[in-house]
C-alpha cells in the first residue's frame, strides 16, 4: 500500500494541476495513422478508465469459469486477501 499511496498521491496532484480547457479539448484518436474519432480530453480519460475496469471483470470471470483463483488485480479479491 506504500507504493500505491505514493504514486497516488503523485498522480492526483498531475491531474488536479491539468487546466479545464486541456479536458475539453479534442483528442485525436489514430489508428493506423488515420483518425478514427475526436473526443474531449476529459471523456476519452474516462473512456479509457472504464475499458480498464471492464476487462478486469472479463479477465476475472474466465479466471472463475475455469476454476482459477482471481488474483488481487487492483486491490484484495476474494481469493486472495
Amino acid at each position: 500500500m506504500t507504493e500505491y499511496d505514493r504514486h497516488h498521491e503523485t498522480r492526483a496532484k498531475r491531474i488536479k494541476a491539468i487546466p479545464a480547457a486541456r479536458w475539453d479539448a479534442k483528442v485525436p484518436f489514430k489508428f493506423d495513422g488515420q483518425e478514427v474519432m475526436s473526443e474531449p480530453g476529459g471523456e476519452t480519460a474516462w473512456s479509457f478508465l472504464l475499458d480498464i475496469i471492464h476487462h478486469r471483470g472479463q479477465l476475472t470471470t474466465y479466471l472463475r469459469a475455469m476454476g482459477s483463483t482471481v488474483p488481487q488485480v487492483y486491490g484484495p479479491s476474494a481469493d486472495e486477501p
